[in-house]
């Protein structure tokens, strides 16, 4: 049975952030939720529907406030690149701009790509990662379109950089994760799964470098922010784990929204030669790294911007 929501009637002002990937069920939760409370909060969308979209469900938000839009029964904000962008590269800028609202010809993407493409080999797109950083001191961070992509890359550049510790995962040891095991040392870099203490920047998809073991599961990580958070397992349905995962390739899905300046991105399209289909990433959490063979596409590419609009409705509904 529905309830109708306590704790939403203490707030003035909610923010609904990255729109276009609210599936229609939870939309509809959200829309019943607002609408019984009165007075009505001020509720903002932001997002860009041109971006990822729901799972599942079709786009009944996107609809729903296009109507408003019309009808002019909402406030629309549509913001524009600026100096402060996410980019400086004026040729990925523009590149982005024009693939969000059209599929781009064979012979743009070949003049784009033209130069950017790496190896398919992972252990040499790893080494390629690793000597980008030497020269511009920046995190390299790959996107994948699966979690396998990102776990077969973050597996590869564990063996390049801490073999003792990929030894320990490759014979069954480690320390276990929500999906599957993690060996730390200092120096690895790590993201976080889980909301676990926000006031001490312990939340998911936070990242940083592991300054200190204190046990194998229990460890200082210095974030991207430069704050220290003590990292130690939770309990969730039963289980404990650790909620972290390595961070040198994460889902394109999971860096949706990121604003982090220190990461340099790359794109990874891949196709495995498993008998097991390579599905896209679906989940909320990463899985840790499993060896597999695969055959990719690596594009390393400038950090990418984002063109974002907002609707800023007058009421809950």
């Amino acid at each position: 049975a529905y309830i109708p929501p306590g704790r939403l009637r203490q707030y003035d002002l909610i923010v609904i952030d990255e729109v276009s990937q609210i599936e229609a069920a939870v939309w509809r939760k959200l829309r019943t939720a607002l609408g019984e409370l009165t007075p009505s909060p001020f509720v903002v969308f932001v997002g860009d529907f041109q971006q990822l979209q729901p799972l599942s469900g079709g786009p009944e938000l996107e609809t729903a406030l296009q109507k408003q839009r019309e009808a002019e029964s909402i406030f629309y904000v549509e913001l524009k690149h600026h100096q402060a962008a996410r980019t400086i590269d004026a040729e990925m800028l523009s590149f982005l701009n024009a693939a969000r609202v059209r599929q781009p010809t064979r012979e743009e993407l070949q003049a784009f790509f033209s130069g950017r493409v790496w190896p398919s080999d992972v252990a040499a797109a790893a080494r390629s990662a690793k000597a980008m950083e030497s020269i511009d001191g920046k995190n390299f961070t790959f996107l994948t379109v699966t979690n396998k992509g990102a776990a077969l890359l973050n597996l590869a550049r564990l063996q390049l950089d801490f073999p003792q510790a990929a030894a320990i995962l490759a014979t069954g040891g480690g320390t276990p994760t929500e999906n599957d095991k993690i060996a730390v040392a200092p120096g690895m870099r790590i993201r976080l799964t889980h909301n676990v203490d926000k006031d001490r920047g312990f939340v998911n998809g936070n990242a940083g470098i592991v300054r200190k073991v204190l046990r194998s599961d229990i460890f200082v990580l210095q974030s991207d922010q430069g704050i220290p958070i003590l990292i130690h397992p939770i309990s969730s349905q039963g289980k404990k784990f650790l909620p972290v995962a390595y961070g040198w390739a994460t889902t394109i899905r999971r860096a949706q929204g990121g604003s982090d300046e220190q990461n340099e991105v790359s794109g990874l399209s891949e196709s495995t030669h498993s008998s097991e289909p390579d599905e896209p990433d679906t989940s909320s959490d990463e899985e840790s790294p499993q060896p597999e063979s695969t055959s990719s596409s690596l594009v390393p590419t400038s950090p990418t911007g984002s063109q974002t609009s907002g609707g800023f409705p007058s009421s809950g509904s």
